[in-house]
């Protein structure tokens, strides 16, 4: 849940998240569908709304845009060029291996 980054208590941010069903691609607004009282928090807590709108708002966008470094595989002239790139000293990466 996205109100630990805005500082709301651990407690409360659990009790929502906890009040999610634990479904494959579930949404928020299918969750209040779902869970009467996470509608009726909704509807009457203007916090746990604020919460809610910002979190329904990043909904479905990439955690991240990185390529993990094992996925990716070199030769080892590339990877000579890569450790070459990345550190000067050779103690560190030695050219040789």
């Amino acid at each position: 849940m996205f109100g630990r980054v805005l500082d709301y208590p651990y407690a409360d941010t659990d009790k929502l998240a906890k009040m999610v069903p634990n479904e494959i691609h579930i949404t928020i607004k299918k969750a209040m569908e779902q869970n009467r009282e996470l509608k009726e928090l909704y509807e009457t807590d203007e916090t746990i709304r604020n919460i809610l709108n910002i979190s329904m708002a990043l909904e479905g966008m990439p955690r991240q845009a990185s390529t993990h470094a094992c996925r990716n595989s070199y030769n080892k002239r590339a990877s000579r060029h890569i450790r070459s790139a990345i550190c000067k000293r050779p103690e560190v990466f030695p050219h040789n291996i």
